[in-house]
Formats: structure tokens, sequence, C-alpha cells
């Protein structure tokens, strides 16, 4: 059986200010507005700012079952290469049925989860956040 790892976007303010900071980086390598004596130094912070940025989108590959949220939406990432991206104020409904979690939009799609290789409080979990998110009944 597999875990489930939960990302919560909204409480990690540490990356906001990492990516603030490699942007900031990009900008000075671009422009030099500091005259350094080893010019070299502008490509190593380039460097650095694209690899900050790198690590920050690649983070939901690093796990096969990854679950990323904020208060406005909610990215699952079960099995797939690619995860799906579901708006809570869009979500209907919610079902989880054994191994299977159904979950209908407002546009009458329906996405269906196999949870079959995910621990079963994982899968409450899982469904517990997004029936509170989506405020559901």
């Amino acid at each position: 059986m597999k875990k489930i790892h939960f990302d919560d976007l909204s409480k990690q303010r540490y990356w906001i200010i990492l990516m603030i900071l490699s942007l900031f980086f990009i900008i000075s390598s671009l422009f030099e507005p500091f005259e350094f004596v080893n010019p070299i130094i502008y490509k190593f912070l380039n460097f650095f700012a694209f690899l900050t940025l790198t690590f920050f989108s690649s983070r939901l590959f690093w796990y096969n079952y990854n679950v990323q949220w904020n208060k406005k939406g909610i990215v699952l990432r079960i099995k797939p290469f690619f995860g799906k991206s579901l708006s809570f104020e869009e979500i209907v409904s919610i079902e989880l049925i054994e191994n299977l979690m159904v979950i209908r939009k407002s546009d009458q799609r329906e996405f269906r989860f196999d949870l079959s290789e995910v621990i079963i409080s994982d899968r409450q979990k899982l469904f517990n956040l997004i029936k509170e998110n989506a405020k559901l009944q």
C-alpha cells in the first residue's frame, strides 16, 4: 500500500520568498546593475535562480501519489504522470466507494480516481480534505 504525499501550498511561505529572490537574481543578471570584480558572479546568480525555479516546479513529480492544494483548488496526481487540477468552487459532489473516488463538477464532468493502492487512512484524509474545502454537506 502506498501513502499519499499531502502538500498544503497556503502554509509554505518560504517558497514565496525563494521565488521573489529568484526573480531578483534573474533581473539583476539581465541588467547587471552592480559592478563585481568577477563578472562570472552574474552567471552563478542566474544559474541559482533558474535552478530554484526548476526545483519549485518539479515538486509535483517527486511522488507518484501527490496532492497539492490551497484555498482555491487542488491538484491530484494519483498514478498518471500529469495530475488533474480542480477548483473547489466547481465541485458539486464527491463519493468514496471502496477503492474509487468519484468527483463531479458543475459542468457535468466526472473524474474517477482509483485508490486501490492507497492506504485507507490517506483515502479518508483526501476525501475529507476535498469535502471540507468544497463546502459540501
